[in-house]
């Protein structure tokens, strides 16, 4: 073993991987806004809580002005959530020490926060989406399943037709269906486009394999 990968909330790992002998770095599974506004959280760059007759909340660097809803709720509510707070702001405890910093993402998705993050020095490596390759380049022809049910169970935890059919006619027929669908092909063509051979993400993966 070379290097460690590991998720971003178990900042111990890097001290392990370290006392063997090799380097590591955290797997963030979350967008790099949402990571932005965890880490200015972390710095205090703003006061919490943040009160809702608040008209823009938040103004934070690479990001637009963030409304009360935008934000985790341990941010609007500091006393809830204690220990999923601690659990988010520790993954900045020592990130800035990895090796790199990996990401379930691309640089074409969020183009002002990569750079704001690279211009400030954190060794950012996306190289996603990682999603089954079947919706993507189709490299891998039994990468089908990612396990995520895209639809909301009931009590039960079963997902009746009627819940299938609210999802469809959302997309199809409401208002909001022709931004929906140019939004979803927007998106699948910058996703494809970057895990294709010399895209973003597989430039990305390549330079973290050869160093």
């Amino acid at each position: 073993m070379k290097f460690l990968i590991y998720d971003s909330v178990l900042p111990w790992a890097l001290d392990v991987a370290r006392n063997k002998g090799i380097e590591g770095g955290p797997f963030f599974t979350q967008s790099c806004a949402v990571t932005a506004v965890l880490y200015h959280v972390a710095q205090g760059a703003f006061q919490v809580p943040v009160e809702e007759s608040d008209q823009a909340a938040v103004s934070l660097p690479s990001l637009e002005n963030l409304e009360f809803n935008d934000l985790p709720s341990f941010v609007c509510d500091a006393g809830s959530y204690a220990a999923i707070r601690e659990l988010l702001l520790g993954q900045f405890s020592n990130f800035l020490e990895a090796r790199w910093l990996i990401w379930n993402n691309f640089n074409e998705l969020e183009v002002e926060v990569v750079n704001w993050m690279r211009i400030n020095k954190w060794p950012i490596k996306p190289i996603g989406p990682m999603i089954p390759s079947m919706f993507l380049d189709k490299r891998l022809g039994d990468d089908k399943d990612y396990g995520l049910n895209l639809f909301k169970p009931n009590s039960d935890g079963i997902v009746t037709k009627e819940e299938v059919e609210r999802c469809i006619r959302e997309v199809l027929e409401s208002e909001r269906s022709n931004a929906i669908r140019g939004n979803s092909d927007k998106l699948k063509r910058l996703a494809k486009m970057a895990v294709d051979i010399g895209g973003s993400s597989d430039k990305n993966i390549e330079e973290f394999v050869t160093e």
